[in-house]
C-alpha cells in the first residue's frame, strides 16, 4: 500500500502554544517559548539559524508546515535533539562565504515588520548587525552603526546587503564611482572630513 511509512516525528509543535489556542505559524511569543526550550535567548544569531534552516517566508513566524518539513530535513525529533544540533548549526554558517551570504540576507528578511515592507528600523539594523557577524571582525562597523543610528533613516535591502561587501575589506571594495546607496557615500564622505580615510582621489 502506498505511503505506509510512518513519517518522522517532529518536536511537537503545538507544546509552543502556552496562553494562546494552537495557530498554523509560530509568532513572536512562541519563538520565546521556543528559545526557552532550548536554553538560549530569544535574541540569539541561532534562532535566525533555525528560521533559516526552516526555509521560513513571513518575517518573524514559522508556519507548521515549515516546522514539520525543515526539521524532519534535519533528522530532529524532540526539543532535545534540536538543541544538541544547535552548534552544528552554527558552524556550519561558515562553511562557505556564500553560505554565510545567504544567511545574513535572510536576516534582513525575516527582521522586516511585514512581507511587504522593504526596510527595516536603523535601531533594528544596528541590533542585527553585531549579532549576526558574530566573531567577524570589521574595523568600521562600530562607526558604521553610530552614522546609521545618527541618520535615522531606515535601512532599506539595499543597504543591508551591500554593507557585507562594503565592511568586509575594509572599505576598499567601496569607489565613489561605484553605484553604492548615498548613505554609504555619505558615511565615505564623513570619514574623509575626519581623517580618518585619505581625500577622495583627484578626478
Amino acid at each position: 500500500m502506498f505511503g505506509g511509512g510512518k513519517a518522522k516525528a517532529v518536536p511537537p509543535f503545538d507544546e509552543l502554544f502556552v496562553d494562546e489556542a494552537p495557530a498554523d505559524a509560530l509568532g513572536p511569543a512562541q519563538l520565546v517559548v521556543l528559545a526557552e526550550k532550548l536554553g538560549i535567548s530569544p535574541d540569539d544569531r541561532i534562532m535566525y539559524v533555525i528560521a533559516w534552516r526552516l526555509e521560513c517566508q513571513t518575517p518573524c513566524e514559522i508556519s507548521k508546515a515549515e516546522w514539520t518539513t525543515g526539521l524532519r530535513n534535519l533528522g530532529v525529533e524532540s526539543f532535545a535533539q534540536l538543541k544538541n544540533v544547535l552548534p552544528a548549526l552554527d558552524r556550519d554558517l561558515n562553511a562557505s562565504p556564500q553560505r554565510f551570504r545567504q544567511f545574513y540576507n535572510f536576516v534582513f528578511e525575516w527582521s522586516r515588520e511585514t512581507p511587504s515592507v522593504r526596510s527595516i528600523g536603523p535601531d533594528v539594523a544596528c541590533a542585527l548587525w553585531p549579532m549576526v557577524f558574530g566573531s567577524r571582525q570589521f574595523k568600521w562597523l562600530s562607526q558604521w552603526m553610530d552614522f546609521v543610528t545618527a541618520q535615522g533613516k531606515p535601512v532599506r535591502r539595499d543597504v543591508w546587503k551591500l554593507t557585507l561587501d562594503f565592511l568586509s575589506e575594509d572599505l576598499t571594495a567601496y569607489s565613489a564611482e561605484g553605484s553604492w546607496p548615498t548613505m554609504m557615500d555619505d558615511f565615505v564622505a564623513s570619514l574623509r572630513e575626519k581623517g580618518q580615510l585619505p581625500p577622495a582621489p583627484a578626478a
